[in-house]
């Protein structure tokens, strides 16, 4: 049996990570982006205990084409954890 690749699900928002590719859905609708980890950019900043993050592909140190979320201070462990794992897994400088 396969095991489940790594995924994180907040509020409608879905990501998965499949190897060196992230993938995200937005519950409701068939439109989901595909972006090797490379390409895969994060921001964040506090907001009170909670975590507010952007997120999408990198384009001319810009992000695009991905959305934004409050993490709750409950969830930031599991999401840093998703993300660390995204992020090992990009092409060594």
């Amino acid at each position: 049996m396969d095991s489940l690749q790594p995924q994180f699900r907040i509020d409608k928002w879905t990501f998965i990570l499949d190897g060196r590719v992230v993938e995200w859905f937005y519950e409701g609708t068939s439109d989901s982006h595909r972006v090797h980890v490379d390409h895969f950019r994060i921001d964040g900043e506090g907001d009170g205990d909670a975590l507010k993050i952007r997120w999408g592909i990198e384009v001319s140190g810009a992000i695009t084409h991905g959305g934004r979320v409050v993490v709750p201070a409950e969830r930031i462990g599991e999401f840093k954890d998703f993300v660390g794992m995204a992020t090992s897994n990009r092409t060594p400088d």
